[in-house]
């Protein structure tokens, strides 16, 4: 549903940049949506439980 919203903003021509979400929305498939097929940018809060890898070298540690 996330998706298809942000979507849908997107073929009604909606101008934004940035898509704000609370961490329900945080998980790793609807971050590269936004980034890679919606080519927007995201502010999403994380839970204090989970790892991000902001390099390939952290990636692969």
């Amino acid at each position: 549903m996330f998706r298809s919203i942000i979507a849908q903003a997107v073929t009604n021509k909606v101008k934004f940049d940035d898509v704000p979400a609370d961490n329900w929305f945080g998980a790793k498939k609807n971050m590269e949506f936004i980034h890679y097929d919606m080519k927007k940018k995201f502010i999403i809060g994380i839970k204090t439980n989970r790892l991000i890898a902001l390099s390939e070298e952290d990636k692969k540690r």
